[in-house]
């Protein structure tokens, strides 16, 4: 199908009217998915092959980065309502204590994943509520309005701290940065808002 508003993937993908291989398509979808040790624990969560990217993309593609959604043929591509959104009143504080286990739960009963080495869930905030409140999660393919990143890694103990010392040196020297913040506790929490989503008015 042909459309005039039509935008490219990725430089990789140009508009074309042939059908793209899967050697010159899947590091575009590599590119979507986690990787390394979060991306076998993704594996197993959902009983899929780790080696076999199309299988992680079909259980995990409804809300990745940029303004992509994957669906399976059959699949509903209705942009989700307000309702597709179900409240967790105690999310942060159960990431802050047990991070790995609070985000495998997440991701198994609600599907979302992010691209990256480091562990990560992707979260709707309404923003009339305080931080540390109003958090949602998002279904059937609803956009994300944050990113939360524990601090967990052994080898890079001070991951999500630096992580937010960096973003915030980079706006005071007049770089523009997505809004963020820290969240401390037994396990920090560094909070980003999507840059690759924005709210419209009246949403």
């Amino acid at each position: 199908m042909k459309s005039s508003s039509a935008v490219p993937l990725s430089l990789s993908l140009p508009l074309s009217a042939r059908r793209y291989t899967g050697y010159e398509a899947m590091p575009f979808f590599e590119g979507l998915l986690p990787e390394d040790d979060v991306r076998e624990a993704v594996a197993r969560q959902f009983h899929v092959s780790a080696m076999r990217p199309m299988e992680l993309i079909r259980v995990l593609g409804k809300d990745c980065a940029g303004d992509v959604v994957i669906l399976e043929e059959g699949d509903s591509c209705d942009l989700p309502g307000e309702a597709a959104y179900v409240p967790l009143p105690n999310t942060l504080e159960e990431i802050v204590r047990y991070p790995y286990g609070a985000i495998a739960q997440l991701r198994a009963e609600y599907r979302l994943s992010l691209a990256g080495g480091q562990e990560k869930i992707a979260l709707f905030h309404d923003d009339r509520a305080p931080l540390d409140k109003g958090w949602f999660a998002p279904l059937a393919g609803a956009p994300s309005s944050h990113i939360i990143k524990p601090q967990i890694a052994d080898r890079f103990p001070l991951l999500a701290s630096n992580e937010f010392i960096c973003m915030e040196a980079a706006r005071a020297m007049g770089f523009e940065v997505p809004e963020t913040a820290i969240v401390l506790g037994e396990h920090p929490l560094f909070i980003v808002r999507r840059y690759d989503r924005e709210m419209m008015e009246g949403s």
